[in-house]
């Protein structure tokens, strides 16, 4: 029996909301033998079309309870989901199908089929509604599996370079969910089923993948986020007890509170300020006076009380990963009373490395090794990993999965990274991304653009530029005031060597998006596409 087996089996005796859909007009939700039915109903769709065991699938459209239906079909029957990103251009899907060789496209409705089919899609494309229909419900068990079967595809976001499509194998999917499962149990103290999750990343990617694929297996009700333009009235409606973010989501939470203080006036602000002050001094483990006691007792009751509310009475704490988050933001939810637990992974590694403790968080950490993982550090100053979670190469391309690992065998993830005491993890940038200015000097960027970030609240991204040039510079995106950048700039310079200082910069008052090509689907920078978009501004900076 495989986790799938033990996933399906899990759900047929649910007979609570296994997944809701929140919409604005009311949830949408099914229990598990409703999805049953329809895993079923797909299943027979499937099978109507010919397809064999270890057959490709592709799978677009957005987080709905009929995708999540489908990918579990596609499982069921033995053949291999490819999720691929509903929002990226449509060329760019249909290259991603045609790599992966799918042999059916399953699509959320007609007016996507038709983009694809315009794009230059070869393969058949069918709908999922229309595909329930195409042939009888399907009630056999799951088709066997051997666990280096594959399971699935997984296409990497393309941070640098062209995407290529991870091969997760059965084995891989095996070893992590047990894992994430008994975390998942570690922090919140009560049964599966109690429990109540919110997600609104893409579920293509391998983190989303594992949340779900945890869910399932747990029993843990699943809300799906369908609007993110309503975001956080969606949470507030669905109620979870954690969710899984990217830092930028934290990041606006932390900035909107914060305005919100400032514009009640000098009284509020002054309350809020004495009050996270005596926050961070009783993280710190500092004794507290009693004028900072009391500020720390009222401030909590009349400021962070409404925050947390905002996230939901039963809220009790947050997960984070896919970038590096601030320490000032983790810090800072941990002030108001919301813990922020950090996991660090890469999709070759199903999702996850480390994951922060129960009550062991530290600010710039990324937590302890996973059960099963081994770690160290190579002569470059990067993490090496190894264990059952580390996939199976890239698919088709031999000579990009032989770049990732060593002679011996382990994953090259490309992070410059640390273990500090008690084997905690630190990563401080991507390899690839150091510059290398003029001056000869190494410069990692992500630690000065978070310092950026930090000066300018309201900023969106910052981009640390300056690679075969006489200085660094940055740019600088999303609503601020440009005459404060100057200032902000100078700030964060004040501490640093001559060679890390920012001495230009950039502004452009609309934040960087996915659309553009320029952000991957969970907020990452696409810095080669960055550079070369703004290459006549950066051009600019050293005229």
């Amino acid at each position: 029996m495989t986790w799938i087996d033990a996933m399906l089996d899990r759900l047929r005796t649910a007979r609570h909301a296994v997944l809701t859909e929140v919409h604005a007009d009311g949830p949408l939700a099914v229990d598990g033998p409703a999805l049953c039915g329809r895993i079923a109903g797909l299943r027979g769709g499937l099978r109507a079309h010919g397809l064999s065991p270890g057959d490709r699938v592709g799978l677009v459209g957005p987080n709905r309870i009929a995708w999540i239906a489908t990918d579990l079909a596609i499982l069921a029957e033995g053949l291999v989901p490819v999720p691929l990103y509903a929002r990226a251009q449509a060329a760019e899907l249909v290259t991603s199908l045609h790599d992966a060789r799918a042999a059916l496209v399953v699509v959320d409705d007609e007016a996507r089929a038709t983009t694809l089919r315009q794009a230059g899609c070869t393969a058949p494309i069918v709908t999922w509604g229309a595909l329930m229909q195409e042939g009888r419900p399907i009630a056999d068990p799951p088709a066997p599996r051997a666990p280096g079967d594959l399971a699935t595809l997984c296409v990497t976001s393309g941070t640098s370079g062209q995407p290529k499509a991870a091969r997760i194998t059965i084995a891989n999917i095996a070893a992590m969910l047990p894992v994430t499962a008994s975390a998942l149990s570690g922090l919140t103290h009560q049964p599966p089923e109690a429990d109540r999750a919110f997600h609104y990343l893409p579920l293509c990617f391998m983190g989303s993948r594992i949340v779900l694929w945890t869910a399932l297996w747990r029993g843990t009700p699943l809300w799906l986020s369908t609007d993110l333009d309503r975001l956080l009235d969606e949470i507030g409606e669905a109620r979870p007890t954690w969710f899984l973010n990217v830092p930028a989501l934290l990041e606006r939470v932390r900035h909107g509170a914060e305005a919100a203080m400032r514009a009640r006036g000098p009284v509020v602000s002054a309350l809020y300020d004495a009050a996270l002050d005596a926050a961070y001094a009783r993280t710190a483990g500092e004794p507290l006076g009693r004028r900072q006691r009391a500020a720390l007792a009222v401030g909590d009751r009349l400021l962070f009380a409404p925050i947390r509310a905002r996230l939901g009475p039963h809220l009790r704490f947050l997960i984070c990963g896919s970038a590096p988050l601030a320490p000032d933001v983790q810090r800072w939810f941990s002030a108001v009373g919301i813990p922020v637990y950090q996991v660090y992974g890469l999709t070759e590694t199903t999702a996850i490395v480390t994951m922060d403790r129960p009550g062991d968080a530290l600010p710039g950490g990324l937590g302890f090794p996973i059960p099963g993982c081994d770690v160290r550090i190579a002569s470059d100053g990067t993490l090496e990993v190894r264990g059952a979670h580390v996939f199976d190469g890239y698919d088709g391309l031999p000579d990009a999965t032989a770049a990732m690992f060593t002679d011996d065998g382990w994953l090259r993830t490309g992070d410059l990274a640390s273990l500090r005491r008690g084997g905690r993890l630190e990563v401080s940038g991507r390899a690839k991304h150091v510059l290398v200015p003029t001056t000869g000097h190494n410069v990692v960027p992500e630690p000065l653009e978070q310092a950026v970030l930090a000066a300018l609240p309201g900023a969106s991204h910052a981009v640390i530029v300056g690679h075969g040039k006489p200085h660094l510079a940055v740019l600088v995106f999303g609503a601020v005031d440009p005459a404060a950048i100057r200032p902000a700039l100078d700030a964060v310079n004040r501490d640093l060597p001559h060679y890390r200082r920012l001495r230009a910069h950039h502004h452009r008052a609309a934040p960087l998006t996915d659309a553009e090509g320029l952000l991957t689907a969970n907020g990452k920078l696409r810095r080669r596409a960055i550079t070369e978009a703004f290459a006549a501004d950066i051009e600019a900076l050293y005229a």
